[in-house]
Parts: structure tokens; sequence; C-alpha cells
């Protein structure tokens, strides 16, 4: 993408967030992933690419974000099932994508599609499920993408210990979440509560 600016072309830097889901849907990987985007549209061209929680695939602009929001068929606990997730991410360009781990359906889109697009992870939390279920069906997955990962982001320094970054701190750095606290200002209603 490219700006004119007194006849100068000025090109922006291509970022393709990889999510679960995306505002106005909330949760704490949401919060992060909206304002990343937000704050990074102003220096770069950033696109979300989340699943939806209906059937349709959608592609809409929220708050000056492009967003592509890929149709689901079921929901598993708490994974939407985004069967062509992995087709959205083949199609996509970019200059670096952004998987925002942990988010299963994520992680077989991009072992399904393997970009060539430079890959940094955002590692979020650890999963917690059944031992056996984790290192059969998950471990796999996410170890194929932290080997491809040129960074991998943690927020705080104790994420730096997850067991599954182990063999990959070489790489890792700590970003401390930038969020708004204007959106946490108190309120009536919230200080009545």
């Amino acid at each position: 993408v490219s700006e004119c600016s007194q006849g100068r072309r000025r090109q922006f830097m291509r970022i393709l967030h990889l999510g679960k889901y995306y505002a106005p849907v909330s949760g704490g990987i949401e919060t992060v992933l909206e304002t990343l985007c937000r704050g990074e549209g102003r220096v770069a061209d950033t696109r979300a690419l989340v699943a939806n929680r209906s059937r349709r695939t959608v592609h809409e602009v929220v708050d000056g974000v492009r967003v592509t929001r890929v149709g689901s068929l079921a929901t598993v606990g708490a994974v939407s099932v985004a069967p062509t997730l992995a087709y959205w991410l083949a199609r996509a360009r970019a200059d670096v994508l952004v998987l925002h781990e942990p988010n299963p359906m994520a992680l077989v889109a991009y072992w399904l599609a393997r970009p060539a697009i430079p890959l940094v992870v955002w590692y979020h939390s650890e999963v917690i499920r059944p031992r056996w279920r984790y290192r059969l069906f998950y471990e796999p997955l996410l170890e194929f993408a932290l080997r491809r990962a040129r960074r991998i982001v943690v927020a705080s320094p104790p994420m730096l210990e997850a067991p599954a970054l182990g063999a990959h701190r070489d790489r890792c750095v700590v970003v401390p979440f930038g969020l708004n606290v204007d959106r946490y200002a108190g309120s009536p209603a919230v200080t009545a509560r």
C-alpha cells in the first residue's frame, strides 16, 4: 500500500494478524489484537484474519482496520471450526504474519497453508488441556509454527519460562501490553458496581 504525499510515494509495511476473533468480540487476546491493529494503522497496512461466529465469510473495516472474518461451521469447546481459514491465509499478501497463540484453528491453517510470509508468534498463554491430548494434537502444530517463527513475543518475563518455548528462547522477546488506559477508566456504572 502506498500513500501519495507531495508527489512522493511512501510504502507501508503490510502486517497480517492471524487471530481467533476480532472486536466487537471481547476477550484478552482479542483486546490485544485490536489494540495492535489500531495502533499499527498509523504506520503500517494492518489487517486481521479471524474466525467468524457465523457461516459467512465477511470482509469489513472496523475502526480503520480491514478484517476478514472467515465463516465457521461449528464451535468445539472454545474453538470455531473455520475450514477455509487456510485458504484465506494462503491467499494473503503481507510482509509479516503475526499468529496469536493459543489458537488451534490458526495453527492448523498455518500448517496447511505454509505461507512464505515471515512469521512472528505472539505467545499469549499456555494451553491447559489433558497432557495426552496436548502432546498428541496441539504440540506438533505449535512446534511447527515456533520452529518457523523469526520472533516469538511474550508480554512478560515469566512467560519466557513456558515449557513450549524452551527450545526457542533465543528468538523470544518481551513486549509488554500497550493498552489504552482510557478504555478502562471508571464510570458511574462501574463505580456503583
